[in-house]
């Protein structure tokens, strides 16, 4: 088993240090600005996609649709995550095939 996960406090508080010019005061806000800055773990789909655009840092995955409209997927581990962004990735690839 992995080390703990960041509690979402330890998270937003990591992102504040790291980017203090930035106003981070919410999870939201601390992956926009991990987004923003190159520090996400993965990243894929794309807005149109019916997967949305996504990206995984820590044990977050954001998903954004093509109205951007945000949806933060919590797990209990980083492994959870990974998993989920493998899911995520293979259905867009699906769905991104050439006809």
């Amino acid at each position: 088993m992995g080390e703990n996960p960041l509690t979402e406090e330890e998270f937003i508080r990591t992102a504040q240090l790291d980017w203090e010019d930035t106003p981070i005061y919410s999870l939201e806000d601390a992956l926009e600005a991990c987004y923003m800055n190159g520090n996400y773990d993965d990243i894929g789909g794309d807005v149109e996609a019916p997967t949305g655009h996504f990206y995984l840092c820590e044990r977050w995955i954001l998903v954004t649709d093509s109205a951007g409209n945000k949806d933060i997927r919590t797990f209990e581990s980083t492994e959870e995550a990974e998993a989920q962004i493998i899911e995520l990735q293979q259905e867009f690839d699906l769905w991104n095939e050439p006809e």
